[in-house]
């Protein structure tokens, strides 16, 4: 059975396969931010929600022009000139998180056997998770930063996700 997926604020996400009741034959489970119900086809200039009862068109968001200055904000109609020192700073440290959380998606750490590990986030958790599982003389399959597959020691994972953290702690702190 396909069900239809939709993200948190609603908009359509795609579609997928609806798992069997170990419980009850001939019923399906139907997980959180799913429906059953088929969307609309879509519509030029705009997008597909769930609205938690029905499928609803909305109008796509215009693409936005260039920022015209470094202290204009954007508010999904328009760019806005901000002049008060304090939303400059906010507005200024939003920059700075928007670029280091970019920085920490691409972090890529090589070990001392040579191997390039992801190190954003999510990599950082899997290895965490995988390290937790393993004892000192298991094996996993691990693909590499290349996407190359390797079997990883936990020494080598521990060692991945140590070099991951120190390098997100060296781009976490907002410089003075």
């Amino acid at each position: 059975m396909e069900i239809y997926n939709y993200e948190e604020n609603g908009k359509f996400a795609g579609i997928s396969k609806a798992d069997p009741s170990p419980l009850e034959p001939d019923t399906y489970l139907i997980p959180a931010l799913a429906t059953d119900k088929a969307p609309p086809i879509a519509k030029d200039g705009f997008e597909i929600y769930w609205n938690g009862t029905a499928w609803e068109y909305r109008e796509a968001p215009k693409e936005k022009p260039e920022q015209p200055n470094e202290y204009s904000l954007w508010n999904e109609a328009s760019w806005v000139w901000v002049e008060d020192a304090e939303l400059k700073a906010a507005f200024d440290r939003n920059v700075f998180k928007s670029a280091r959380q970019a920085l920490v998606d691409a972090i890529k750490v090589t070990t001392a056997s040579g191997n390039t590990f992801d190190g954003d986030e999510t990599s950082q958790t899997r290895m965490s998770r995988a390290i937790l599982g393993m004892t000192d003389t298991d094996t996993i399959p691990w693909i590499l930063a290349d996407n190359s597959v390797i079997e990883a020691t936990r020494a080598e994972l521990t060692e991945a996700m140590r070099l991951a953290g120190m390098e997100q702690a060296r781009i976490w702190v907002m410089p003075s």
